[in-house]
């Protein structure tokens, strides 16, 4: 069991994300790496049932509010003269 955890859900999915962001831009690969603790802590909620800590919630809304500014258009909020 331990060499098939290690073996299959560490090094065999870290090595197909890191050849998927081989041929993806920094700026996206940047946001999916920000993305990924959030939507693991998302999907932990929904299928196992974990509760999260006030904390836990808060660090996702800083996380989610960090990706919305990272993937806005250049320019929203600016006045055109």
């Amino acid at each position: 069991m331990a060499a098939y955890l290690a073996l299959v859900t560490v090094y065999l999915a870290y090595r197909l994300f890191g050849y998927g962001l081989r041929s993806t831009p920094a700026s996206v690969a940047t946001s999916l790496t920000l993305a990924e603790p959030a939507v693991a802590a998302v999907l932990g909620i929904i299928v196992l049932g974990e509760r999260l800590h006030a904390a836990s919630w808060c660090g996702l809304a800083a996380l989610a509010t960090g990706l919305l500014v990272l993937t806005a258009p250049s320019g929203v909020g600016q006045r055109k003269r």
